[in-house]
């Protein structure tokens, strides 16, 4: 990374606990909304701890949405924003204010579908996203086994965590855990 001029400013995983998730999914009535919900927290961090120094952003497009303008106007209020492309593959946005002192904030951002191709930080974030599933998915396995030896661990996956759900009754009673918090409902 030093020979091609690329540190790394910063990293961060938030882990979303099941029945969180579909608090939101109730809250909102919509899976799509519940994702920006999510990213725009990220987003808006980034806006304010970077936008001064000018930020380039690459994110992996969500699920099939191709218009982010209107939420992007939601979540920035304060910004202009240019809407430079939205296609298929890729859209492009450049957000633009002015912050309490006068300064310059730049931000452009753009959802492209399989963008870990295209970005290191994409697949970075991605190989954090899962090693942290897999630091989770030990702690959980752990918590339960503890609770019902015996008990086959599961990586999560939706056939074998069914699997998973019927075998570790006694563990769910004993945890005060029903399996509705640990399913999503989307």
């Amino acid at each position: 990374m030093n020979a091609k001029g690329i540190r790394l400013c910063g990293a961060g995983v938030r882990v979303l606990p099941v029945a969180e998730l579909n608090a939101s999914f109730t809250r909102t009535d919509n899976k799509s909304r519940t994702h920006w919900d999510l990213s725009a927290a990220i987003l808006r961090h980034l806006w304010t701890e970077h936008a001064r120094d000018g930020l380039d952003l690459l994110v992996d497009r969500h699920g099939g949405r191709m218009r982010y303008g209107p939420l992007l106007r939601e979540t920035f209020p304060e910004a202009r924003i240019a809407v430079l492309r939205e296609d298929r593959p890729r859209s492009d946005y450049l957000l633009v204010a002015r912050a309490s002192d006068g300064a310059p904030l730049r931000m452009r951002v753009a959802f492209a579908e399989r963008a870990e191709r295209a970005s290191l930080p994409v697949a970075l974030a991605s190989c954090l996203a899962k090693y942290t599933r897999e630091l989770c998915m030990t702690a959980f396995n752990a918590y339960f086994g503890a609770l019902q030896p015996g008990l086959r661990p599961t990586a999560g996956y939706f056939t074998d965590g069914r699997r998973w759900l019927a075998d570790a009754r006694a563990a769910l009673e004993s945890a005060g855990v029903e399996g509705r918090d640990l399913v999503r409902d989307r």
